[in-house]
């Protein structure tokens, strides 16, 4: 069986954040998942890859959503606040949209509703 070699260059991705506060002491913890996208060619699952550059903005985001869910601390900038439908994004074949937890998703639902 020959090995699919499609690539694709996605400038998108949904990481989905559940943070839990048990107390001072104790802290917390994080849980992350990134969801991935389906190869239109070989239906295999791929999660992106993330460059220093966005790893750094997804942390700071986290940092600041952390700070003012469970410390009261706020920030100015917020961060990502969303993007606007990309024409490429394959509905069909997005993890997070058959999960119900990509952004394009819940644009164009609040766009019918």
């Amino acid at each position: 069986m020959k090995e699919c070699d499609a690539t694709w260059s996605s400038s998108y991705t949904t990481v989905l954040f559940r943070a839990y506060y048990e107390d001072m002491w104790l802290g917390g913890r994080v849980q992350m998942k990134i969801y991935a996208q389906q190869c239109k060619k070989c239906g295999e699952y791929m999660t992106a890859e993330f460059e220093k550059e966005q790893l750094n903005s997804l942390a700071k985001w986290l940092y600041r959503w952390i700070a003012s869910h469970f410390y009261n601390i706020y920030f100015n900038d917020h961060g990502y606040q969303g993007r606007r439908r990309l024409a490429k994004h394959r509905d069909d074949l997005c993890e997070a949209c058959d999960a119900g937890w990509c952004y394009y998703l819940k644009v164009e639902n609040s766009k019918r509703g």
